[in-house]
């Protein structure tokens, strides 16, 4: 009787084929007690691995050699390959590479030639089931080579990603090779753009592929094109091949750079990149997103696109994010002709920090006459608009859910508030440069019911006492303040207390979990004290810049903390912390990570005391890292170096170990997984 039946007759009841299948043995059946285990259970051994994980096990005898490739090819879906190491071949590597290898990376190639190279070979070695190539920081001047390495990896690709790219490439060409694509993007290195116009030609190639038909429809569905070129030579062109187009991202402001002075200034050079919006819908009838010379640059574009336009079957435009320079009629128009599909609209001028806001656009009529009922997000940033103009539109957006308003001069009052009416749908409010005179703000919130994250940045706000009342904010999550002035009409308030009051009336009613509070003058001692009163808080920066707190305010404003569920810890300020406090942070029970810095203070580092920092390392039962910057930690009198610090650490905090930073990244102080704390790392495992 085998073992898995004798199993089975105890349970009672068979067990799956899956297990009752016999063992696949390996070539010796010398693996000792690996050959006793089901090819399930090896399966999920094996995908606790990594890919490096994987190469050291074949090191271990060749039974290894020949049995970790079989087992980890889910671990190796995903592959990706370095310039740095392309003279260098792996073998063990290149045994776990075939047709189960999805994805693959090429990263920083400056040898092009070394580039094809290593293309052909992974068509050698099996990759012939590629869905998606990307290319970061490569070269292809050859581009018959080019073509030609592609080619053999291309027949079913459908992602064909090619980032911070040196060199012009032959889009139609490179669409022929790829007959199943359907997501491209393109984007050209930062030292290409003083040498845009190399890209309003398409490259001449010889090899037997330009004889396929140029103007053949692609599959493409999601196209992103983060460089200038001439629209009739080329923009037009490729998108006459894209009659299924639905995301559309044309080129960011940082691909409008030309010697260091931006296309605005030489607006006859700038027309001629305008994309015509009537003739992209001309060209691409099924397009529902469209984002061209975005100033905010996050290169993730056709991502946070794809949240938009779900309903597929749908017509119409859903995703908009455009310069104002468009003209605020031709923008208008579009808007007006997709107001009962858009759900995302985002205006903002070309280079608002060189605008001149007796230039700007006047978008009152334009916002008095839109009605938009499926509009979710709605950015504006610099806009020209006034105030009553503005909460029309809101008025007609009943299901905005994100609210980002950066105008360019606006003060709103109560008058223009009292006319808004209730924003069920908004939960994310950001606001920036805005005057709010008197109770106006706090009036603004009462139309807000499920707000959930709220920002205000550079902004004034009227203060008066007794103060307005208000019942909302029930649901607000995430609070960020950060340069806020205080307006007071008669100058008899204490700003103190106010700041204090105002936080109080913004937390009393919520569940805030992150509060960020930066350079707010009149924040001292009792508005401290009142962010540490909030129970639900998990993270909490704070940057004292203003701020002169004694030791018995900060030991008080870290014992109110016990209270709280703070996991996250930012303190910025401009005096070294009194020995004792970072002890008694030791005892937050849930604190998971303390980042320390100085503001500005004319380079002058935060001292902290060392004897107390080891305090905080002994008493926490949860932290997991601390980061420094501009931080000196001292012991007897004088700052110790990094070295020293880690000896230090090392000696009588040996959970832990010290990883020092650079410039840009502040030294860090990691804990140390001890054996038997392995299985939490298994916990935290990603599972293929």
């Amino acid at each position: 009787m085998t073992r898995s039946s004798s199993i089975s007759t105890e349970l009672g009841h068979p067990l799956p084929d899956s297990i009752n299948m016999p063992l696949q043995p390996t070539k010796n059946q010398q693996l000792g007690y690996m050959a006793a285990l089901h090819p399930d259970i090896i399966l999920t051994v094996f995908g606790y691995l990594t890919q490096d994980d994987c190469l050291r096990c074949m090191a271990v005898c060749r039974d290894w050699y020949d049995m970790v490739p079989q087992y980890s090819q889910s671990l190796w879906k995903k592959v990706c390959l370095s310039g740095q190491n392309a003279h260098k071949e792996n073998q063990r590597q290149i045994l776990c590479l075939g047709d189960h290898v999805k994805i693959v990376i090429l990263d920083t190639f400056d040898d092009e030639q070394g580039l094809y190279r290593v293309m052909h070979k992974l068509f050698k070695w099996g990759c012939t089931q590629l869905i998606s190539l990307e290319f970061r920081q490569c070269h292809t001047n050859d581009h018959d080579a080019f073509l030609d390495a592609l080619t053999e990896l291309a027949p079913h690709l459908t992602y064909l990603t090619i980032l911070d790219h040196g060199s012009n490439i032959a889009f139609l060409p490179v669409f022929n090779a790829c007959p199943e694509l359907t997501h491209f993007t393109y984007q050209i290195q930062v030292e290409a753009w003083e040498a845009s116009n190399v890209y309003d030609t398409e490259p001449l190639i010889h090899r037997s592929n330009e004889l396929l038909p140029l103007d053949r429809a692609t599959k493409i569905t999601h196209l992103s094109l983060d460089v200038l070129m001439n629209n009739q030579a080329r923009v037009y062109p490729i998108l006459r091949r894209c009659p299924k187009l639905r995301y559309f991202v044309g080129p960011s402001k940082r691909a409008a750079i030309v010697d260091g002075d931006t296309l605005s200034n030489e607006l006859q050079e700038y027309n001629q990149f305008q994309i015509d919006l009537d003739k992209l819908f001309d060209l691409c009838p099924e397009i529902t997103s469209i984002k061209c010379y975005y100033t905010y640059f996050t290169f993730d574009t056709l991502g946070d696109m794809d949240t938009y336009a779900t309903d597929s079957g749908s017509n119409g435009l859903h995703y908009l994010d455009i310069c104002e320079d468009y003209g605020s009629d031709r923008i208008g128009l579009c808007v007006t002709r997709n107001q009962n599909t858009l759900e995302y609209l985002s205006l903002q001028p070309y280079d608002f920090f060189e605008s001149d806001p007796n230039q700007q656009l006047e978008w009152s009529p334009v916002f008095q006459s839109l009605e938009l009922p499926r509009l979710r997000t709605l950015v504006c940033y610099f806009i020209q608009s006034d105030a009553d103009s503005l909460v029309a539109l809101l008025n007609n957006c009943p299901a905005l859910e994100t609210l980002i308003l950066h105008p360019a001069r606006m003060r709103i009052d109560s008058s223009s508030i009292r006319s808004l009416g209730t924003l069920h749908q908004l939960r994310s409010l950001s606001l920036t440069y805005l005057q709010m005179a008197g109770p106006c703000f706090l009036m603004l919130l009462d139309c807000i019911p499920a707000l959930e994250e709220l920002t205000l940045d550079i902004c004034s706000i009227s203060i008066k006492s007794p103060m307005y009342r208000f019942n909302g904010l029930a649901k607000l999550k995430h609070l960020s303040l950060s340069y806020i002035t205080w307006m007071d009409d008669n100058g008899t308030l204490d700003m103190d207390h106010a700041v204090a009051h105002f936080i109080r009336c913004l937390v009393m009613q919520s569940k805030l979990e992150t509060v960020l509070l930066a350079n707010i003058p009149g924040f001292e001692a009792k508005a401290l004290l009142t962010v540490a009163d909030i129970p639900s808080l998990k993270v909490c920066d704070v940057i004292l810049a203003h701020v002169h707190c004694s030791m018995e305010v900060f030991c008080t404003f870290a014992a109110k903390l016990l209270d709280t569920a703070i996991e996250i810890l930012r303190i910025r300020s401009h005096t070294s912390l009194a020995f004792g406090i970072l002890e008694r942070l030791g005892d937050l029970p849930f604190l998971k990570e303390l980042y320390l810095s100085p503001v500005q203070n004319f380079g002058l580092p935060c001292e902290i005391d060392g004897l107390d920092f080891l305090g905080l390392l002994h008493k926490s039962k949860a932290l997991t890292g601390v980061y420094f910057y501009n931080v000196a930690v001292m012991m007897s009198g004088r700052s110790i170096n990094d070295q020293e610090l880690s000896v230090l650490v090392e000696q009588e905090a040996p959970r832990y170990s010290v990883l020092n930073g650079t410039n840009q990244t502040p030294p860090q102080l990691k804990k140390v997984r001890a054996p038997l704390q392995y299985n939490v790392s298994i916990k935290h495992k990603v599972y293929p």
